[in-house]
């Protein structure tokens, strides 16, 4: 009857075993789901926050762009102002000497 009973303690083991490898394949199974899903989410995660960052410095860009755009007209503007005056003078002079030469003509 040992020989049974040792034949028993082996079936027995063995069964245990067997469920302990298909417990463990399961697990890991579902382990690397998990990961996978994880992995996934992060993904989707980094992907949102690139999008984001991607949006915000394209944000401060374009204000920049604006910014600078602003400062070139305001330039623009007190140059021509600058421009306007100094024609304003030269009409001026050149109307003096126009007519100055015009009242020497007349009494020549």
């Amino acid at each position: 009857m040992i020989r049974e009973d040792v034949l028993l303690a082996l079936k027995e083991a063995e069964d245990k075993r067997s469920k302990l490898v298909q417990n463990a394949k399961q697990k890991s199974e579902a382990n690397l789901a998990k990961a996978r899903r994880d992995a996934a989410l992060k993904i989707e995660h980094g992907k949102a926050k690139a999008t984001e960052l991607h949006e915000t410095l394209l944000e401060a860009k374009v204000q920049k762009i604006e910014e600078d755009s602003r400062l070139v007209r305001e330039r623009g503007k007190k140059q021509a102002q600058r421009l306007k005056i100094t024609a304003d003078q030269n009409v001026e002079a050149a109307v003096i000497k126009l007519m100055a030469a015009f009242e020497r003509e007349i009494d020549v």
